[in-house]
C-alpha cells in the first residue's frame, strides 16, 4: 500500500485512468484500489466529493440507487 496515498492523489488516479480507458466510475475505483493495495472499505474514504457525486449520478443512471439528495457513502 502506498502509505502516502491522500484523497487528491487517489481521486487524480481515478481519473486518470477514466481519462486513458473509458470506464464506470465504480469499475476505476476498484481497478485503483487494487493497483494500490487498498481494501475497497478505504478506497472509499479517499474519493472526493467531486467523484461521489459522478458516482451518484452513474448509478442513478443505472437504476442501481435511488434517485436521493445524497449518497449513502
Amino acid at each position: 500500500m502506498d502509505s502516502m496515498m491522500d484523497k487528491k492523489s487517489f481521486s487524480n488516479k481515478v481519473e486518470a485512468l477514466i481519462k486513458n480507458k473509458p470506464m464506470p466510475y465504480m469499475d476505476a475505483i476498484i481497478h485503483c484500489a487494487d493497483q494500490c493495495g487498498l481494501e475497497p472499505e478505504t478506497a472509499a474514504k479517499l474519493i472526493t466529493k467531486n467523484i461521489k457525486g459522478k458516482l451518484e449520478y452513474e448509478l442513478q443512471g443505472l437504476n442501481v440507487l435511488e434517485q436521493s439528495a445524497t449518497l449513502p457513502l
